[in-house]
């Protein structure tokens, strides 16, 4: 329970007992932090010592481990740029941590620069290919969510508007996959193709065939 703002952060009380939690464990500026007062806010334990009665919680963990519970492969989510680098763009997703969307990922179109397409600040739509908890690392794509290769480089916005559907359908391949994955790994002799078939194909693939395998990474 916050009960009252400071200029260093916010004074709760936890059962009764009187807690602090600092400014910078807020998450958020001190004009939204002045709206909490009188209100529950969750918070995790950062200090607690009962013979000298001192608490100190965070605010900013405790909404930081509730958002990373959204963070599985093939998830949507929403973030702002942050930073704009040579490799790939920071996405702030109010975590501990920001998530990065590498320049290969932004389409399956080349671009030369990701400022072509991204700028900091500018708020985003992204889909979750990867997250490690140990080590606080999320990837991102947004060319996953193009519904024709080069989409966000020719509108952003389109992309956004549909990447709902476009992340549903990723999941649902994501799921075939794994289930026909499973099937094989329990009939081994399902996933296997006669010699003879197998002798009879070309040794290497076309040119077709591969961008599609390159489209599917």
């Amino acid at each position: 329970f916050v009960k009252a703002s400071t200029r260093g952060g916010v004074i709760i009380d936890l059962e009764g007992i009187q807690g602090f939690i600092p400014k910078s464990h807020m998450g958020m500026d001190m004009e939204r932090v002045r709206g909490l007062v009188g209100k529950h806010i969750d918070a995790k334990f950062l200090e607690a010592d009962p013979d000298t009665s001192r608490l100190v919680m965070s605010h900013r963990m405790a909404k930081s481990q509730a958002n990373a519970k959204d963070l599985e492969v093939g998830s949507l989510i929403e973030g702002k740029v942050v930073a704009i680098k040579e490799y790939g763009a920071f996405v702030d997703l109010g975590l501990e941590f920001n998530a990065l969307l590498h320049v290969s990922q932004i389409s399956y179109s080349r671009l030369f620069t990701v400022d072509q397409v991204l700028a900091v600040g500018d708020p985003i739509k992204a889909m979750v290919l990867s997250y490690d908890a140990n080590r606080g690392r999320v990837s991102l794509s947004t060319k996953k969510l193009e519904a024709e290769p080069g989409e966000m480089l020719r509108s952003p916005a389109k992309v956004f508007q549909g990447a709902e559907k476009m992340a549903q359908q990723f999941r649902e391949r994501m799921v075939a996959a794994e289930a026909a994955a499973r099937a094989s790994a329990n009939d081994p002799a399902a996933g296997a193709a006669p010699e003879e078939e197998s002798q009879s194909q070309p040794e290497d693939a076309s040119a077709s065939d591969q961008e599609e395998a390159e489209a599917e990474e």
